[in-house]
């Protein structure tokens, strides 16, 4: 500035009439600045907001309403949603911003474009009625919230409509959104309690629906787990979720990647939740067993036969078990009955393939009968007929008797 000070030295007018000019606009500049530096802030963060990536995967934005209460129920209820998600430990999954002040929405487009943009899971939007409304001479304020969430959908946006019902219908059950000013303490907990499970409840859903199941559970979970300890009704719609995410976790992991042992303990979990149950009894048996617990595997197929005897799966588990103790009248008697069935409730070429699998450790000929007899009825004709024909060459008259004459009546119809 000392150049400036020198020219307001000079002796010459109109230099000098120039710098006080130059002083008045920088010193108006500033002062601009400064009275709205609020403003400014706001603005440089919208930008960055909408140029750069983000950190969070929840956004909440309640928009600011001018009244007496408001502001102070905004804040509340804010700090209450956080609050509910440190204490159902989900800050690892919950990564929430509250982007209130910076951006607003006038349509349900313009959400699901940002949303869709920023990749968010779920954007919460809305804002409070005013705080001078009455009702029976008590003042009234309601939070209107919209849910927009992000999901993997059909052509025919049969997903997404499904979905949404879903939603619809578990907000009805939510439906507490109003502080009464005279239970204004009261009533913020209640409102800040339905943002938290509806919130969670549908990011849970959208997680699910993008793939990311173990994620979706962790949320859906703690959520049904503060549900079943204030003895919320809620938590009889929120338990579907909690079982389907863990079906899902048992076909990945077990099924289809045969990692045993953490599929041993979804099953498990699955089976906390709902004793005695088919699906989760059956793969915990044949993960047991793949684990080398066979003791474990049997009592488990012991257990299934005595609820569900009936069921083509048992059948089959259940005569893969007599193999294994030798017991082959009982076996060949469960092959028998499993011809009887028009279809089956398992993949047969998966359980050939274990089953061809467990010939080549224990060389038992018992398990080419079992490969054949699945084969023939419920899979590949051809190789039903020359695995049955391998069986029939390897297998001892007496010790398979009822195999080989099972055998020979198949051969001598089946048409080459």
């Amino acid at each position: 500035m000392e150049w400036l000070l020198n020219i307001l030295g000079s002796k010459d007018f109109w230099v000098t009439i120039i710098a006080g000019l130059i002083l008045l606009f920088v010193g108006w500049v500033f002062k601009m600045i400064h009275d709205n530096r609020k403003n400014l802030s706001f603005a440089v963060k919208r930008v960055w907001l909408i140029i750069f990536p983000i950190k969070f995967n929840v956004a909440l934005i309640i928009t600011p309403e001018i009244g007496e209460n408001l502001d102070v129920y905004s804040r509340e209820v804010k700090k209450k949603f956080g609050e509910l998600i440190s204490q159902n430990n989900l800050q690892r999954h919950i990564f929430l911003r509250d982007i209130s002040e910076i951006i607003e929405f006038k349509s349900a487009q313009e959400a699901e474009n940002f949303v869709e943009t920023k990749n968010l899971d779920l954007l919460i939007w809305g804002g409070f009625t005013s705080d001078l409304l009455q009702r029976d001479g008590v003042n009234v304020t309601r939070l209107n919230l919209q849910f927009t969430y992000r999901l993997n959908d059909d052509k025919e946006n049969q997903i997404k409509k499904a979905l949404a019902l879903d939603i619809s219908s578990r907000m009805a059950l939510k439906n507490y959104w109003e502080i009464v000013s005279k239970n204004s303490f009261t009533d913020v907990q209640l409102v800040s309690d339905n943002l938290f499970d509806v919130a969670t409840y549908i990011l849970a859903l959208s997680l699910k629906f993008t793939g990311k199941i173990a994620k979706s559970l962790s949320v859906i979970e703690a959520l049904y787990l503060k549900l079943t300890q204030r003895g919320d009704p809620f938590a009889q719609y929120v338990i579907d979720h909690v079982l389907d995410c863990y079906r899902l976790l048992i076909i990945d992991h077990g099924i289809n990647r045969k990692m045993d042992k953490l599929a041993v303990e979804y099953c498990e979990k699955y089976l906390s939740y709902k004793p005695d149950d088919f699906f989760a009894l059956s793969n915990l048996a044949l993960f047991q067993y793949r684990s080398g617990n066979k003791q474990v595997a049997e009592e488990l197929v012991r257990k299934l036969q005595n609820l569900y005897s009936g069921s083509s799966i048992t059948k089959v588990d259940v005569a893969f078990i007599r193999i294994l103790q030798k017991n082959y009248e009982a076996a060949y008697k469960h092959y028998n009955d499993l011809s009887a069935f028009r279809f089956v409730e398992f993949n047969t070429q998966e359980v050939v393939e274990f089953l061809f699998q467990e010939y080549e450790i224990n060389n038992d000929p018992a398990f080419l009968y079992a490969v054949g007899i699945l084969s023939l009825f419920f899979g590949d004709k051809e190789l039903g007929k020359k695995t049955l024909e391998e069986f029939y060459s390897k297998a001892d008259p007496l010790t398979y008797k009822k195999m080989r004459l099972k055998t020979e009546r198949l051969l001598g119809v089946v048409k080459n």
